[in-house]
């Protein structure tokens, strides 16, 4: 089953502190349906929710799950989060301007 995870601000919503409101969602790839979300604290970006929205994803049993995320998830944090639960694995888009990651994956 492949899940994407992104997270979007919401145009025009905003918090009692003026604040943006950003979501952070699991979706189906194939059935483009949004399983789970997260709101993403103020003081904080959607980076650093990846287990919660992991944890909020209902996957039956022995299912296997690719999880599919861009380049702000290029960090290790998200690497042991979703990799080190069982019957998931991870896609993550890599850019140029973090050297020696994408040296790194280039050379495999």
């Amino acid at each position: 089953m492949g899940i994407a995870m992104d997270g979007k601000t919401l145009r025009g919503a905003w918090t009692d502190e003026n604040e943006q409101f950003t979501l952070f969602s699991a979706m189906l790839h194939r059935e483009q349906v949004t399983i789970a979300q997260v709101r993403v604290p103020d003081d904080t970006k959607e980076t650093t929710q990846v287990q919660a929205l992991v944890n909020k994803c209902e996957i039956m049993e022995g299912e296997t799950v690719l999880a599919t995320l861009d380049a702000a998830f290029s960090g290790r944090g998200t690497g042991k989060i979703i990799g080190g639960k069982e019957g998931w694995d991870y896609l993550i888009t890599l850019k140029a301007d973090k050297p020696k990651l994408y040296g790194k994956a280039k050379r495999r």
